[in-house]
């Protein structure tokens, strides 16, 4: 059974801000969101896979921006220079991610930590700032959507990563309580085994 079908034009004039929107699940996401009418901020590391993905919506529903979410400073960029540009940001999904199966105990703390750093951290950074930069002071609110895996029952090889991710989830739910008050709405989506490139 297939779930309810969005009516194209349904996000005509919010802006959303995809990270990992250069393959898989955030592709798919940024398409559907051009689809539904919302003009749409993607980043990742390298510019050519997001700047194919741009190029398969019309020209200017998509902008391409070079972003490593770890970094401070350049997911401040990203979402100034996306208010900056469109003026608003209705939508954030944090989609980019990453790790690597490996037995727990072959994990090198280096390895524990980038993986940490890239699916937590990141997360927390660009939520922190499109909410304190966008959500907060325009008094609208907005809508946060974190991609991630369901660690519940242990997955073999993943445990940085089921790490990071259920923190992921947990923060998720704080700050769904705590902003509340702005009416900023979160959650997370946690899709099983997808089938991409």
């Amino acid at each position: 059974m297939s779930g309810p079908v969005l009516n194209a034009g349904i996000l005509e004039g919010q802006v959303a801000i995809v990270s990992g929107g250069g393959s898989g699940i955030g592709r798919a996401t940024v398409l559907e969101l051009v689809r539904l009418g919302a003009t749409v901020v993607t980043c990742g590391r390298r510019l050519e896979p997001i700047e194919e993905t741009a190029a398969m919506v019309e020209p200017g529903k998509v902008d391409a921006v070079v972003c490593d979410i770890r970094e401070e400073d350049q997911v401040e960029a990203l979402v100034d220079g996306a208010l900056e540009r469109h003026g608003r940001i209705d939508i954030l999904v944090n989609n980019a991610g990453g790790q690597f199966l490996c037995p727990a105990e072959d994990i090198t703390p280096k390895g524990f930590r980038t993986v940490v750093r890239l699916n937590l951290e990141g997360t927390w950074l660009m939520t922190h700032a499109v909410a304190t930069k966008a959500f907060i002071p325009s008094g609208r609110g907005g809508r946060v959507v974190s991609v991630t895996l369901t660690p519940r029952n242990g997955i073999y090889g993943m445990a940085h990563s089921s790490a990071a991710r259920a923190g992921v989830e947990s923060l998720m739910k704080v700050l769904a309580v705590e902003w509340a008050r702005f009416n900023i709405n979160l959650m997370c989506v946690a899709p099983g085994v997808v089938d991409t490139d």
